[in-house]
């Protein structure tokens, strides 16, 4: 992964890498939070990731720890198990969270993301798990305004 040590964008001064130490964000009802978050920062307060790869790498590492369902269906939406592809009662959600870590050599501490999420339980074979795949852009999202409300530019 490249580190990024140029002079800040907005005001061409040095840089200082530094960690944030939680951010979050939310889209829809998915929340994420992420502790020791490796930025460089600019005597003015101007911060961008010391790896521009650093959310696509996240959303990997999220994209892999998150069991998802299927969904089935043209005009009758309906939720089917990802692992026994039984169908799933939308009645059935509750919501939880996973973890996730991302390590970096040049930060002592990984970068951990905490994401909650509604979940639905399978009957049969008691897996939990989000609706489908296509839920994992409102994981993304959540990650993106984390990052933003931080104020925390990709390059």
């Amino acid at each position: 992964m490249a580190i990024s040590r140029k002079a800040c964008s907005v005001c061409k001064k040095s840089v200082e890498q530094t960690v944030m130490p939680l951010v979050s964000g939310e889209e829809s009802s998915y929340h994420v939070s992420m502790k020791n978050v490796p930025i460089v920062q600019c005597p003015d307060g101007h911060k961008r990731l010391l790896h521009p790869d650093f959310a696509m790498r996240m959303m990997d590492s999220m994209a892999a720890g998150i069991p998802a369902g299927k969904r089935r269906g043209f005009l009758w939406k309906r939720t089917t198990c990802g692992q026994c592809g039984s169908d799933i009662p939308p009645d059935q959600t509750r919501t939880k969270e996973y973890q996730v870590s991302l390590e970096l050599i040049e930060v002592s501490e990984a970068t951990t993301a905490v994401l909650s999420a509604p979940v639905f339980r399978c009957a049969k074979c008691g897996m939990e798990q989000i609706a489908g795949e296509n839920e994992l852009m409102h994981v993304f999202k959540a990650l993106a305004r984390a990052l933003k409300s931080a104020d925390i530019r990709a390059e």
